[in-house]
């Protein structure tokens, strides 16, 4: 008997994803850096808002990532193979849904791109060294 539990980590790692977005835009890195060198400095930072988010693998995970980013300004772009077949969840929590025709295009006006595909044979090699 083969099962899965269909959404019992969606609201996890769309939080953790969130926590990814605002710690590379906050420039967390270079942050923590400075604080443990006593190094206080006025800096900006980047907004979130007005940026744009494509989720790749746009399903139940990418429907909850959407839901969380969605109140930040940031507008979400979901990427699915069958952009015709999304539930309700999946609409409201996106801008645009597309179809993987549509991915370069979606990428190149992306700021954050996030791939969470299941691993087929039609998408292990996605996001490969040429696609960067």
């Amino acid at each position: 008997m083969l099962t899965n539990v269909k959404g019992a980590y969606s609201k996890g790692l769309a939080e953790y994803i969130a926590l990814g977005m605002l710690f590379h835009a906050k420039q967390m890195p270079k942050f923590l850096q400075h604080q443990s060198n006593n190094h206080w400095q006025a800096e900006t930072v980047e907004l979130v808002s007005n940026k744009t988010m494509a989720i790749v693998g746009y399903g139940d995970i990418g429907a909850a990532c959407g839901k969380v980013i969605k109140p930040f300004g940031t507008k979400v772009i979901g990427v699915k193979r069958r952009p015709d077949v999304c539930t309700d969840e999946q609409k409201q929590n996106a801008d645009e849904i597309v179809g993987m025709d549509q991915l370069d295009a979606v990428v190149a006006k992306s700021d954050f791109v996030v791939g969470i595909l299941p691993k087929t044979d039609h998408t292990h090699y996605v996001f490969n060294k040429e696609f960067f």
